[in-house]
Protein backbone atom coordinates (compact mmCIF):
# COMPACT_ATOMS: atom_id res chain seq x y z
CA UNK A 1 0.00 0.00 0.00
CA UNK A 2 1.60 2.97 -1.10
CA UNK A 3 0.03 5.13 2.63
CA UNK A 4 2.85 6.96 4.73
CA UNK A 5 0.84 6.51 8.08
CA UNK A 6 3.34 9.05 9.77
CA UNK A 7 3.15 11.67 7.43
CA UNK A 8 -0.91 11.01 7.22
CA UNK A 9 -0.91 11.10 11.50
CA UNK A 10 1.18 13.66 11.79
CA UNK A 11 -2.11 16.31 10.22
CA UNK A 12 -4.63 14.63 11.99
CA UNK A 13 -5.69 17.16 14.47
CA UNK A 14 -8.22 17.72 17.53
CA UNK A 15 -10.32 20.30 18.36
CA UNK A 16 -12.56 20.95 21.60
CA UNK A 17 -15.63 23.92 21.34
CA UNK A 18 -17.15 24.74 24.57
CA UNK A 19 -19.88 27.42 25.14
CA UNK A 20 -22.54 28.19 22.67
CA UNK A 21 -22.16 29.01 19.03
CA UNK A 22 -22.45 32.98 19.71
CA UNK A 23 -19.63 32.50 22.21
CA UNK A 24 -17.31 30.77 19.81
CA UNK A 25 -18.38 32.44 16.10
CA UNK A 26 -19.64 35.55 17.36
CA UNK A 27 -22.92 37.34 16.79
CA UNK A 28 -22.31 37.69 13.05
CA UNK A 29 -21.39 34.48 10.99
CA UNK A 30 -20.33 35.42 7.41
CA UNK A 31 -22.51 33.09 5.32
CA UNK A 32 -21.38 31.93 1.91
CA UNK A 33 -23.54 31.44 -1.65
CA UNK A 34 -24.67 27.51 -1.86
CA UNK A 35 -24.81 27.44 -5.87
CA UNK A 36 -28.01 26.50 -7.44
CA UNK A 37 -26.90 23.39 -8.22
CA UNK A 38 -26.55 21.90 -5.26
CA UNK A 39 -29.25 23.62 -3.56
CA UNK A 40 -31.62 21.81 -6.65
CA UNK A 41 -30.10 18.45 -5.99
CA UNK A 42 -30.83 18.81 -2.03
CA UNK A 43 -34.41 19.33 -3.36
CA UNK A 44 -34.99 16.88 -5.63
CA UNK A 45 -34.13 14.14 -2.91
CA UNK A 46 -36.82 15.63 -0.83
CA UNK A 47 -39.10 15.32 -3.43
CA UNK A 48 -38.52 12.19 -4.41
CA UNK A 49 -38.59 11.00 -0.81
CA UNK A 50 -41.75 12.77 -0.88
CA UNK A 51 -43.35 10.31 -3.12
CA UNK A 52 -41.27 7.61 -1.90
CA UNK A 53 -42.43 7.68 1.87
CA UNK A 54 -45.79 8.52 1.52
CA UNK A 55 -47.45 5.23 2.49
CA UNK A 56 -44.24 4.26 4.65
CA UNK A 57 -44.15 4.54 8.59
CA UNK A 58 -41.10 5.64 9.98
CA UNK A 59 -39.47 6.83 6.43
CA UNK A 60 -42.25 8.91 6.34
CA UNK A 61 -41.34 10.73 10.04
CA UNK A 62 -37.60 10.64 9.54
CA UNK A 63 -38.15 12.70 6.15
CA UNK A 64 -39.94 15.20 8.14
CA UNK A 65 -37.49 15.32 10.67
CA UNK A 66 -34.87 16.07 8.25
CA UNK A 67 -37.10 18.74 6.74
CA UNK A 68 -37.84 19.87 9.37
CA UNK A 69 -34.07 20.64 10.43
CA UNK A 70 -33.05 21.77 7.56
CA UNK A 71 -36.01 24.17 7.32
CA UNK A 72 -34.31 25.59 10.68
CA UNK A 73 -31.05 26.03 9.40
CA UNK A 74 -31.85 27.71 6.59
CA UNK A 75 -33.97 30.33 8.77
CA UNK A 76 -30.99 30.64 10.61
CA UNK A 77 -28.98 31.87 7.77
CA UNK A 78 -31.60 34.57 6.32
CA UNK A 79 -31.73 36.04 10.21
CA UNK A 80 -27.80 36.42 9.92
CA UNK A 81 -27.52 37.92 6.89
CA UNK A 82 -30.01 40.20 7.85
CA UNK A 83 -28.75 41.13 10.88
CA UNK A 84 -25.41 41.16 9.22
CA UNK A 85 -26.97 43.42 6.54
CA UNK A 86 -29.49 45.65 7.54
CA UNK A 87 -29.81 48.06 4.79
CA UNK A 88 -29.15 45.34 2.41
CA UNK A 89 -29.47 45.94 -1.35
CA UNK A 90 -30.74 42.92 -3.08
CA UNK A 91 -29.28 43.57 -6.17
CA UNK A 92 -25.76 43.50 -5.11
CA UNK A 93 -23.63 40.30 -4.15
CA UNK A 94 -25.32 39.37 -0.52
CA UNK A 95 -28.61 40.46 -1.55
CA UNK A 96 -28.26 37.39 -4.38
CA UNK A 97 -27.43 34.97 -1.53
CA UNK A 98 -30.25 36.53 0.44
CA UNK A 99 -32.70 36.14 -2.48
CA UNK A 100 -31.55 32.76 -3.12
CA UNK A 101 -31.29 31.70 1.02
CA UNK A 102 -35.54 33.03 0.59
CA UNK A 103 -35.85 30.48 -2.65
CA UNK A 104 -34.56 27.88 -0.94
CA UNK A 105 -36.84 27.99 2.39
CA UNK A 106 -39.68 28.52 0.21
CA UNK A 107 -38.89 25.90 -1.67
CA UNK A 108 -38.56 23.42 1.50
CA UNK A 109 -42.08 24.85 2.64
CA UNK A 110 -43.85 24.23 -0.72
CA UNK A 111 -42.00 20.13 -0.30
CA UNK A 112 -43.64 19.91 3.21
CA UNK A 113 -46.81 21.82 1.63
CA UNK A 114 -46.92 18.65 -0.52
CA UNK A 115 -46.24 16.24 2.05
CA UNK A 116 -48.98 17.27 3.80
CA UNK A 117 -51.41 17.05 1.23
CA UNK A 118 -50.54 13.37 0.31
CA UNK A 119 -51.20 12.67 3.74
CA UNK A 120 -54.31 13.70 3.45
CA UNK A 121 -54.98 11.55 0.63
CA UNK A 122 -55.18 14.58 -1.79
CA UNK A 123 -58.67 15.31 -0.06
CA UNK A 124 -58.88 18.80 -1.47
CA UNK A 125 -61.99 19.93 0.97
CA UNK A 126 -60.55 18.52 4.12
CA UNK A 127 -56.98 20.18 3.36
CA UNK A 128 -59.45 23.61 2.41
CA UNK A 129 -61.27 23.86 5.81
CA UNK A 130 -57.97 22.93 7.69
CA UNK A 131 -55.92 25.75 5.99
CA UNK A 132 -58.18 28.49 7.58
CA UNK A 133 -55.69 28.59 10.84
CA UNK A 134 -53.57 30.79 10.94
CA UNK A 135 -49.64 28.91 10.42
CA UNK A 136 -46.95 29.02 13.47
CA UNK A 137 -43.90 26.93 11.51
CA UNK A 138 -41.79 24.98 13.68
CA UNK A 139 -38.85 26.85 15.68
CA UNK A 140 -36.46 24.53 17.97
CA UNK A 141 -35.48 27.80 19.64
CA UNK A 142 -39.15 27.17 21.59
CA UNK A 143 -39.24 24.87 24.58
CA UNK A 144 -42.35 24.07 23.16
CA UNK A 145 -41.18 23.30 19.85
CA UNK A 146 -39.08 21.53 21.39
CA UNK A 147 -41.42 19.23 23.39
CA UNK A 148 -43.94 18.84 20.40
CA UNK A 149 -40.80 16.94 18.34
CA UNK A 150 -40.37 14.92 21.31
CA UNK A 151 -43.83 13.86 21.50
CA UNK A 152 -44.35 13.18 17.59
CA UNK A 153 -40.98 11.26 17.52
CA UNK A 154 -42.38 9.13 20.56
CA UNK A 155 -46.11 8.80 18.31
CA UNK A 156 -44.29 7.57 15.91
CA UNK A 157 -42.75 5.01 17.39
CA UNK A 158 -45.51 4.04 19.86
CA UNK A 159 -48.38 3.75 17.33
CA UNK A 160 -49.38 0.43 15.52
CA UNK A 161 -47.49 0.16 12.04
CA UNK A 162 -50.79 1.13 10.08
CA UNK A 163 -50.59 4.33 11.68
CA UNK A 164 -48.90 7.25 10.19
CA UNK A 165 -47.98 10.59 12.05
CA UNK A 166 -48.16 14.22 10.34
CA UNK A 167 -45.98 17.00 12.03
CA UNK A 168 -48.02 20.01 11.38
CA UNK A 169 -45.58 22.59 12.59
CA UNK A 170 -43.34 21.51 9.60
CA UNK A 171 -45.43 23.04 6.71
CA UNK A 172 -47.65 26.37 6.23
CA UNK A 173 -50.75 25.04 5.52
CA UNK A 174 -52.62 22.72 8.41
CA UNK A 175 -52.47 24.35 11.95
CA UNK A 176 -55.77 22.22 13.27
CA UNK A 177 -53.36 20.96 15.69
CA UNK A 178 -49.53 19.57 16.17
CA UNK A 179 -49.80 15.87 15.19
CA UNK A 180 -52.41 13.84 13.07
CA UNK A 181 -52.75 10.85 13.78
CA UNK A 182 -53.84 8.73 10.43
CA UNK A 183 -54.41 5.00 9.30
CA UNK A 184 -57.27 3.76 7.45
CA UNK A 185 -60.36 3.79 9.55
CA UNK A 186 -58.80 6.33 12.06
CA UNK A 187 -58.07 10.38 11.93
CA UNK A 188 -57.05 11.81 14.89
CA UNK A 189 -55.86 15.52 15.69
CA UNK A 190 -53.46 16.08 18.62
CA UNK A 191 -53.09 19.24 20.45
CA UNK A 192 -49.76 19.00 22.57
CA UNK A 193 -48.92 20.70 25.62
CA UNK A 194 -45.78 20.46 27.83
CA UNK A 195 -47.72 21.27 31.18
CA UNK A 196 -50.22 18.70 32.67
CA UNK A 197 -53.25 21.16 32.51
CA UNK A 198 -55.54 20.49 29.75
CA UNK A 199 -57.27 24.30 30.62
CA UNK A 200 -56.95 27.02 28.68
CA UNK A 201 -57.92 29.24 25.71
CA UNK A 202 -56.29 28.18 23.34
CA UNK A 203 -57.29 24.17 24.44
CA UNK A 204 -60.97 25.51 24.34
CA UNK A 205 -60.57 27.31 21.32
CA UNK A 206 -59.06 23.84 19.66
CA UNK A 207 -62.27 21.60 20.61
CA UNK A 208 -64.16 24.58 19.13
CA UNK A 209 -62.51 24.06 16.13
CA UNK A 210 -62.73 20.22 15.89
CA UNK A 211 -66.52 20.43 16.15
CA UNK A 212 -66.89 22.47 13.92
CA UNK A 213 -64.97 20.57 11.73
CA UNK A 214 -66.67 17.53 12.33
CA UNK A 215 -69.91 19.17 11.84
CA UNK A 216 -69.30 20.58 8.37
CA UNK A 217 -68.31 17.01 6.91
CA UNK A 218 -71.46 15.27 8.36
CA UNK A 219 -73.79 18.20 7.37
CA UNK A 220 -72.21 19.69 4.83
CA UNK A 221 -72.48 23.40 6.18
CA UNK A 222 -70.98 24.87 9.16
CA UNK A 223 -69.82 28.37 10.27
CA UNK A 224 -66.16 29.00 10.15
CA UNK A 225 -65.26 32.37 12.04
CA UNK A 226 -67.72 35.00 10.27
CA UNK A 227 -68.26 32.80 7.45
CA UNK A 228 -70.64 29.87 6.66
CA UNK A 229 -69.21 27.43 4.48
CA UNK A 230 -70.92 24.88 2.37
CA UNK A 231 -70.09 21.99 0.61
CA UNK A 232 -70.83 21.60 -2.72
CA UNK A 233 -70.57 18.54 -4.96
CA UNK A 234 -69.06 18.38 -8.87
CA UNK A 235 -67.94 15.95 -11.47
CA UNK A 236 -64.34 14.75 -11.88
CA UNK A 237 -62.74 17.85 -13.79
CA UNK A 238 -59.20 17.57 -15.33
CA UNK A 239 -55.60 19.56 -16.23
CA UNK A 240 -53.65 20.19 -19.15
CA UNK A 241 -50.24 19.83 -16.82
CA UNK A 242 -49.18 17.01 -19.41
CA UNK A 243 -49.04 19.58 -22.19
CA UNK A 244 -46.79 21.66 -19.45
CA UNK A 245 -44.37 18.94 -18.74
CA UNK A 246 -43.90 17.97 -22.56
CA UNK A 247 -43.10 21.87 -23.46
CA UNK A 248 -40.46 21.83 -20.84
CA UNK A 249 -38.80 18.79 -22.41
CA UNK A 250 -38.88 20.40 -25.79
CA UNK A 251 -37.37 23.28 -23.88
CA UNK A 252 -34.57 22.04 -22.65
CA UNK A 253 -32.88 21.35 -25.69
CA UNK A 254 -34.89 24.12 -28.04
CA UNK A 255 -35.94 26.78 -26.29
CA UNK A 256 -38.98 28.80 -25.52
CA UNK A 257 -42.07 27.21 -25.89
CA UNK A 258 -45.58 28.89 -26.53
CA UNK A 259 -48.11 25.39 -25.80
CA UNK A 260 -52.28 26.57 -26.69
CA UNK A 261 -54.52 25.15 -24.03
CA UNK A 262 -57.61 26.71 -25.31
CA UNK A 263 -58.42 29.85 -27.79
CA UNK A 264 -58.15 31.68 -25.17
CA UNK A 265 -55.42 30.23 -23.00
CA UNK A 266 -52.09 30.42 -23.91
CA UNK A 267 -48.67 29.14 -21.46
CA UNK A 268 -44.83 30.54 -22.54
CA UNK A 269 -42.57 27.98 -20.55
CA UNK A 270 -38.66 27.84 -20.55
CA UNK A 271 -35.54 27.71 -18.50
CA UNK A 272 -33.45 30.68 -16.65
CA UNK A 273 -30.24 29.44 -16.35
CA UNK A 274 -29.70 29.50 -12.24
CA UNK A 275 -32.54 31.87 -12.17
CA UNK A 276 -31.05 34.98 -13.82
CA UNK A 277 -33.45 37.42 -12.58
CA UNK A 278 -32.24 39.74 -15.66
CA UNK A 279 -33.09 37.16 -18.45
CA UNK A 280 -36.60 37.22 -16.58
CA UNK A 281 -36.97 41.09 -16.82
CA UNK A 282 -36.40 40.44 -20.84
CA UNK A 283 -38.97 37.47 -20.92
CA UNK A 284 -41.53 39.99 -19.72
CA UNK A 285 -41.41 42.04 -22.29
CA UNK A 286 -41.17 39.22 -24.76
CA UNK A 287 -44.48 38.21 -23.19
CA UNK A 288 -46.46 41.21 -23.40
CA UNK A 289 -45.30 41.23 -27.01
CA UNK A 290 -46.87 37.95 -27.66
CA UNK A 291 -50.07 38.92 -25.45
CA UNK A 292 -50.62 41.91 -27.66
CA UNK A 293 -50.08 40.12 -30.78
CA UNK A 294 -52.70 37.50 -30.01
CA UNK A 295 -55.48 39.43 -28.12
CA UNK A 296 -55.10 42.77 -29.57
CA UNK A 297 -57.93 44.86 -28.32
CA UNK A 298 -59.00 42.12 -26.06
CA UNK A 299 -58.64 42.31 -21.76
CA UNK A 300 -56.47 39.56 -21.16
CA UNK A 301 -54.54 38.61 -17.76
CA UNK A 302 -51.01 37.43 -17.33
CA UNK A 303 -49.90 35.44 -14.62
CA UNK A 304 -46.61 33.54 -14.52
CA UNK A 305 -45.48 30.35 -11.62
CA UNK A 306 -43.39 32.81 -9.98
CA UNK A 307 -46.58 34.10 -8.92
CA UNK A 308 -47.27 31.05 -6.38
CA UNK A 309 -43.91 30.11 -5.03
CA UNK A 310 -43.96 32.77 -1.93
CA UNK A 311 -48.14 33.04 -1.16
CA UNK A 312 -50.57 30.24 -2.20
CA UNK A 313 -51.95 31.38 -5.84
CA UNK A 314 -54.17 28.70 -5.61
CA UNK A 315 -54.13 25.82 -2.12
CA UNK A 316 -52.89 23.30 -4.45
CA UNK A 317 -48.80 23.06 -3.92
CA UNK A 318 -46.91 22.45 -7.17
CA UNK A 319 -44.69 19.52 -5.29
CA UNK A 320 -47.76 17.51 -6.18
CA UNK A 321 -48.37 18.47 -9.87
CA UNK A 322 -47.93 15.00 -12.00
CA UNK A 323 -44.54 16.85 -13.21
CA UNK A 324 -40.76 15.28 -12.83
CA UNK A 325 -39.02 16.21 -10.30
CA UNK A 326 -36.30 18.24 -11.20
CA UNK A 327 -38.80 20.52 -13.16
CA UNK A 328 -40.68 20.49 -10.04
CA UNK A 329 -37.76 22.20 -8.23
CA UNK A 330 -36.56 24.21 -11.05
CA UNK A 331 -39.84 26.02 -10.82
CA UNK A 332 -39.92 26.15 -7.25
CA UNK A 333 -36.05 27.95 -6.92
CA UNK A 334 -37.10 30.19 -10.84
CA UNK A 335 -34.72 28.21 -12.86
CA UNK A 336 -38.31 27.42 -15.15
CA UNK A 337 -40.82 29.16 -15.51
CA UNK A 338 -44.01 29.59 -17.08
CA UNK A 339 -46.81 32.36 -18.07
CA UNK A 340 -50.62 32.13 -18.68
CA UNK A 341 -51.67 34.43 -20.96
CA UNK A 342 -55.43 34.41 -20.45
CA UNK A 343 -57.69 36.50 -22.80
CA UNK A 344 -60.81 37.38 -20.21
CA UNK A 345 -62.82 38.38 -23.49
CA UNK A 346 -62.02 35.29 -25.34
CA UNK A 347 -63.81 33.17 -22.25
CA UNK A 348 -66.48 35.03 -22.49
CA UNK A 349 -66.47 35.07 -26.27
CA UNK A 350 -66.60 31.15 -25.66
CA UNK A 351 -68.90 30.92 -23.09
CA UNK A 352 -71.48 32.70 -25.35
CA UNK A 353 -70.74 30.20 -28.52
CA UNK A 354 -72.03 27.64 -25.70
CA UNK A 355 -75.18 29.02 -24.82
CA UNK A 356 -74.31 30.93 -21.81
CA UNK A 357 -75.38 34.77 -20.53
CA UNK A 358 -72.68 35.81 -19.48
CA UNK A 359 -72.68 38.86 -16.67
CA UNK A 360 -69.09 40.09 -16.04
CA UNK A 361 -68.71 41.03 -12.45
CA UNK A 362 -64.90 42.36 -12.35
CA UNK A 363 -66.07 45.65 -13.14
CA UNK A 364 -65.48 45.75 -8.92
CA UNK A 365 -62.06 45.03 -7.82
CA UNK A 366 -60.87 41.82 -7.37
CA UNK A 367 -59.67 41.97 -3.94
CA UNK A 368 -62.51 43.41 -2.69
CA UNK A 369 -64.92 40.58 -4.77
CA UNK A 370 -62.62 38.13 -3.15
CA UNK A 371 -63.04 39.46 0.10
CA UNK A 372 -66.93 39.35 -0.20
CA UNK A 373 -67.24 35.93 -1.44
CA UNK A 374 -68.66 37.20 -4.97
CA UNK A 375 -67.78 35.73 -7.94
CA UNK A 376 -66.09 36.89 -10.77
CA UNK A 377 -68.47 35.90 -13.40
CA UNK A 378 -72.37 35.00 -13.12
CA UNK A 379 -73.75 32.24 -15.88
CA UNK A 380 -77.36 31.30 -16.97
CA UNK A 381 -78.76 29.34 -19.47
CA UNK A 382 -81.97 27.19 -20.53
CA UNK A 383 -81.20 23.30 -20.53
CA UNK A 384 -84.48 20.68 -21.27
CA UNK A 385 -86.89 24.02 -20.06
CA UNK A 386 -85.36 24.87 -17.39
CA UNK A 387 -83.15 27.80 -16.35
CA UNK A 388 -79.36 27.42 -14.95
CA UNK A 389 -77.63 30.06 -12.96
CA UNK A 390 -74.03 30.05 -12.20
CA UNK A 391 -71.81 31.70 -9.97
CA UNK A 392 -67.92 31.15 -11.35
CA UNK A 393 -65.61 32.09 -8.29
CA UNK A 394 -61.77 33.47 -8.41
CA UNK A 395 -60.63 29.63 -7.32
CA UNK A 396 -61.55 28.34 -10.68
CA UNK A 397 -59.66 30.99 -12.49
CA UNK A 398 -56.63 30.66 -10.44
CA UNK A 399 -56.74 26.93 -10.75
CA UNK A 400 -57.06 27.48 -14.86
CA UNK A 401 -54.18 30.08 -14.85
CA UNK A 402 -51.88 28.07 -12.82
CA UNK A 403 -52.90 24.52 -12.69
CA UNK A 404 -53.95 25.07 -16.03
CA UNK A 405 -57.28 23.35 -15.04
CA UNK A 406 -59.94 23.06 -17.67
CA UNK A 407 -63.00 25.05 -17.89
CA UNK A 408 -64.92 22.75 -19.35
CA UNK A 409 -64.85 20.01 -16.82
CA UNK A 410 -66.60 22.68 -14.45
CA UNK A 411 -69.55 23.85 -16.98
CA UNK A 412 -69.81 19.82 -17.14
CA UNK A 413 -70.82 20.12 -13.65
CA UNK A 414 -73.04 22.98 -13.97
CA UNK A 415 -75.12 21.55 -16.58
CA UNK A 416 -76.89 19.48 -13.73
CA UNK A 417 -79.84 21.47 -12.65
CA UNK A 418 -79.04 20.11 -9.40
CA UNK A 419 -76.44 22.60 -9.23
CA UNK A 420 -77.02 25.67 -9.90
CA UNK A 421 -75.78 28.00 -7.47
CA UNK A 422 -77.51 31.47 -6.24
CA UNK A 423 -75.78 34.43 -7.29
CA UNK A 424 -74.40 36.17 -4.46
CA UNK A 425 -72.18 35.38 -1.71
CA UNK A 426 -70.64 31.68 -2.33
CA UNK A 427 -68.24 30.90 0.79
CA UNK A 428 -68.73 26.72 -0.46
CA UNK A 429 -66.02 24.29 -0.60
CA UNK A 430 -66.10 22.45 -4.17
CA UNK A 431 -65.63 18.49 -3.45
CA UNK A 432 -64.20 17.03 -6.91
CA UNK A 433 -65.24 13.77 -7.80
CA UNK A 434 -62.02 11.13 -7.59
CA UNK A 435 -59.41 14.56 -7.42
CA UNK A 436 -56.93 12.32 -6.09
CA UNK A 437 -56.49 11.05 -9.55
CA UNK A 438 -54.90 14.46 -10.95
CA UNK A 439 -52.01 14.81 -8.30
CA UNK A 440 -48.67 12.82 -7.59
Amino acid sequence: MDFKFNETFAKIKTLFIHGSTEENFGKKIIVGATSYEEVHSTLVDYQNSSNQRKDMKWAFTTLQLHLAMDIIATKNTLKQIKDKNPNMDLTSPVGYVYRGTQDHLNSLFKIADGIAFRFLDFNYQLMRVLAFNNVSTVDFKDAGHQHEAEVFCAMSDSTNYDVRCLWCGVNKILNVGDVILKSENHFEIVEIKSGKSVRGARIQRQKARMKELKDFFEEGESKFGDLTLKLKYFKPRYHFLDKLQAGFDIAKDLGPQLLEIAEYHLVYCLFIPSANFNKLVEVQSEIIKIAEERFHGEQYIVVSSHESRFGNATLIPVTVYPLKPELICHLLLGGAIYFSIFSWSGLKRHLEKLGWIVKDLTTKPINELEKQGLPVLFLSKQINGGKIDVSIPLDFIASMLFELMSFESYLDSYENPEQSFPQGPNHWVPVFENDERLWR
